[in-house]
């Protein structure tokens, strides 16, 4: 075999799991001369595809190739936004139009293509599809939210949270990424909140807020983050703890319950608080928020069983 047939060979293994395509680097790695690489490309044997990105003539163009094309000619791109969505299979997108996310540092463009810059798209965010490297779904739910209209956000959410997006992950990401003046930030923000009892939320943000709450009512703080001895074992801290009226009361910013060992725990919980002897409230954020004179009457209520 020469050795041109044998560069062939190698550049043919390479590029048949990236649709056919390879960097022109990757062509002379193989064993292609510079020149030899030019003349391929002259004469229609080899085509440009992207920057320094050259594909074998006659492979078919599919939307899967110019993702691959467009994340090999940017170095650290990844797909994201509306390709992403499409190749994790999110249902009601209005297009697919090639969409990467590059580092900030980066400058170039690319005909055709969305070029998105990232300053916080770390290594916990990407996954890889189809020999393709792209954002994973709940970052690709938090993207999408900053480039399509709210209704059509609506729809695609709904579908992604009963197939591909896992609802805790979602608000893990939600929670780290979520930042004043990150676009689509405020408009996920309420549809994530109408899908759930209460707010996507930190613990601390939400305690932050039933202390406000109280305070702006007239009623006590109470012990925050009490631990919780109950038949010789600590079974958790409590958000927070009014001794003398033996009420507790924990705020929750969970959609629902994410995970059902979280629900499971939290009903075992309040199970030895009971046979304590005491009686446990859940506040959600939405309850704070939306309904604060019920939740005062509530909380009143059970402060006044030990007065």
């Amino acid at each position: 075999m020469s050795d041109q047939d044998t560069a062939s060979s190698r550049l043919a293994d390479l590029a048949r799991p990236q649709f056919g395509l390879f960097t022109v680097e990757q062509a002379v790695d193989s064993g292609f001369a510079t020149s030899t690489v030019n003349e391929r490309v002259a004469t229609g044997q080899w085509e440009r595809v992207g920057r320094g990105v050259l594909g074998f003539a006659g492979v078919p163009v599919t939307f899967r190739r110019a993702v691959k094309a467009a994340t090999m000619s940017i170095d650290g791109a990844v797909a994201s936004h509306e390709s992403a969505a499409t190749l994790h299979g999110f249902r009601y997108l209005e297009n697919r139009p090639v969409a990467v996310s590059a580092p900030a540092e980066s400058w170039h463009r690319l005909p055709g293509v969305f070029v998105h810059r990232y300053q916080d798209l770390s290594s916990t965010w990407i996954t890889e599809l189809h020999g393709i490297p792209v954002t994973d779904p709940e970052r690709t739910m938090i993207d999408l939210a900053a480039v399509i209209r709210p209704s059509r956000l609506d729809l695609v959410l709904d579908a992604a949270l009963a197939k591909q997006v896992e609802i805790g992950r979602l608000i893990f990401a939600f929670n780290r990424l979520a930042r004043r003046g990150r676009r689509g930030v405020g408009r996920l923000r309420p549809l994530l909140e109408a899908r759930g009892e209460g707010y996507v939320a930190p613990d601390s943000e939400l305690e932050k807020k039933y202390l406000r709450f109280v305070e702006a009512h007239g009623l006590p703080g109470g012990t925050r983050q009490m631990p919780a001895w109950w038949e010789d074992r600590l079974i958790g801290l409590i958000d927070f703890a009014y001794s003398e009226a033996k009420l507790i009361v924990e705020v929750d910013g969970r959609l629902g319950h994410t995970q059902l060992t979280d629900f499971e725990l939290d009903r075992w919980r309040d199970q030895k608080a009971a046979a304590a002897g005491w009686r446990v409230i859940r506040i959600t954020w939405r309850q704070l928020r939306d309904h604060a004179g019920r939740t005062r009457d509530v909380l009143r209520a059970a402060l006044a069983v030990a007065a």
